[in-house]
């Protein structure tokens, strides 16, 4: 059997003897949130549309396993108007204790969690070249609890199918140390794979999966009643399937319902990027409206009809207003 469905079933047993063991302590929460609103792109051409914003339906649930233990699961769908539930955003189960807590499924890397989370803070217009953005399938990822001044976090990769039949094909490790009112992130990613297409992206995108690695760092702190989070981040060329490595510096900043992300990048593709952002809160916890302006450099040539080279795309000027709709459909605790 291959050792990637080995961890799976571990943990899954792990699982399985913790729910046999709740007691009391039991809650099952489903709701949705309903994201639409209208978006213009300049780039290729002016396009004026209403459309979906990363809707979705989510479900989470929570069982005590006795002994200071507890069974944790989350699952979240992503629809839209025209292609109903088109993407699995998460689904993983885990299990929580003094320990820490232990995840397996589809989730976000740790070296998402120690670097990259710290300047991922807009609703749309961020994360667009930092390393470890996409919500991957087959991954098992370790974390120490976050009451610690120093948390560290671990993950790895197990991609099903893979004609290496590697037992680890990514691995993850990082730490996030609290010192006053300044939180720091440090991680190292590394891609064990092969030379098969494997899909670990979101919406089962393929790409190469070879080998290459990644470093980052992260700062935030308070500054003037508000937030300011910095990530430098450094890539090889084999872990970004581009042709040089890259580095990618990003600085945002948060105040009240206000917040701005700038970000520079080294690699072929959105060399550029800014966005700033409005938050309006209209229902309390049911209803707000978001606005945001982002500038893109995507760094893309243009080709003619015949293949060659036309010349490189002009800056993208993107804008989104969008309203927000939460919705508890169930909830229930026992």
């Amino acid at each position: 059997m291959k050792g990637n469905l080995l961890a799976v079933a571990a943990l899954s047993c792990s699982l399985a003897s913790g729910v046999a063991l709740a007691q009391e302590q039991f809650t099952s929460e489903l709701d949705a949130s309903l994201r639409l609103g209208l978006g213009l792109n300049t780039e290729p051409d002016a396009e004026l549309t209403f459309e979906n914003y990363s809707s979705r339906i989510r479900w989470r649930g929570a069982a005590d396993a006795g002994e200071g233990l507890k069974a944790i699961s989350y699952l979240e769908f992503g629809f839209d108007q025209d292609t109903g539930v088109s993407n699995t955003r998460y689904a993983w189960l885990g299990l929580e204790g003094d320990f820490g807590t232990i995840k397996g499924g589809k989730q976000y890397r740790a070296f998402y969690d120690a670097v990259t989370a710290a300047v991922d803070i807009a609703y749309w217009g961020s994360c667009f070249t930092e390393n470890a953005c996409s919500r991957q399938s087959s991954v098992l990822k370790f974390s120490s609890p976050e009451t610690e001044d120093l948390q560290y976090m671990a993950s790895v990769i197990l991609v099903p199918n893979d004609a290496g039949n590697d037992f680890i094909d990514g691995l993850d490790i990082g730490a996030k140390m609290q010192s006053g009112d300044m939180t720091f992130g440090a991680g190292l990613a590394l891609l064990i794979g092969n030379d098969a297409d494997v899909g670990v992206l979101d919406d089962d995108d393929f790409f190469d999966f070879g080998t290459g690695f990644a470093l980052g760092t992260s700062v935030t702190m308070p500054i003037s009643e508000g937030t300011a989070s910095a990530s430098l981040q450094y890539a090889s060329d084999d872990y970004i399937q581009e042709s040089d490595d890259a580095v990618v510096l990003t600085a945002t900043y948060a105040k009240d319902q206000m917040y701005g992300l700038v970000g520079f990048s080294s690699a072929d593709n959105s060399p550029f990027y800014l966005t700033l952002g409005y938050e309006k809160p209209l229902i309390e916890k049911k209803a707000f409206a978001y606005f945001e302006v982002s500038a893109v450099d995507d760094g893309v040539d243009e080709f003619d009809d015949f293949g060659f080279i036309a010349g490189r795309s002009d800056l993208d000027l993107q804008v989104r207003a969008v309203m927000v709709f939460n919705m508890d459909l169930l909830s229930m605790a026992k």
